[in-house]
């Protein structure tokens, strides 16, 4: 597993901002840091891990993935091991996401990452990067031609095409799972 700064550090060694051997500045780490986190919002908000059902709660519940739930005061809203689906237990999706808006304002979000719900929101640098064990280089090509970094580092147009392969095999890895999380909706046509 490797923390955000490992990503940031290896996306700027493959946009060649910094060499091989070298760590970036405590201000470039940052910057690198704000970047990885627009593109886990980026992934996010554009529905890689899939749709999400609004739940409004009036009582305790346990989250499940695929919903984005609205939680008002005194209503407590706890992870899930374990999901009841169909009348069977099971582990949560792999790459399911829930949303959590509380009556305050709190906005957070959890992706459940092979064995783990883990945030996608308010990373630092030394946490574990969300979905890095699918692939280092990948998730940091993704990084290195994202458009928060190109804005933030230079232009990526003329990076390496490799990166830009490495990049897309990540992302088509991950959203072979797109929309997986909710079951498939019916359309009754009269």
């Amino acid at each position: 597993m490797a923390t955000c700064l490992d990503i940031i550090t290896s996306a700027m060694r493959l946009a060649r901002i910094i060499a091989s051997g070298e760590t970036p500045d405590a201000d470039e780490a940052e910057d690198g840091m704000d970047c990885l986190q627009a593109l886990y919002d980026h992934w996010r908000t554009n529905g890689l891990f899939g749709r999400l059902e609004d739940v409004y709660l009036t009582a305790d519940d346990t989250a499940e993935e695929g919903k984005r739930y609205y939680v008002p005061n005194g209503v407590t809203l706890t992870d899930a091991t374990s999901v009841i689906d169909a009348g069977c237990t099971r582990q949560a999706r792999d790459l399911g996401l829930y949303e959590t808006l509380l009556s305050d304002g709190t906005h957070s979000a959890k992706l459940y990452d092979r064995t783990a719900w883990i945030s996608l929101m308010g990373l630092a640098q030394t946490d574990e990067a969300p979905m890095s064990s699918r692939g280092r280089i990948g998730l940091s090509a993704c990084l290195a031609i994202s458009g928060a970094f190109a804005a933030q580092f230079g232009d990526t147009a003329t990076m390496n095409p490799d990166v830009r392969a490495l990049a897309a095999s990540f992302l088509a890895n991950v959203s072979m799972k797109k929309g997986s999380t909710q079951d498939p909706r019916r359309v009754d046509y009269f």
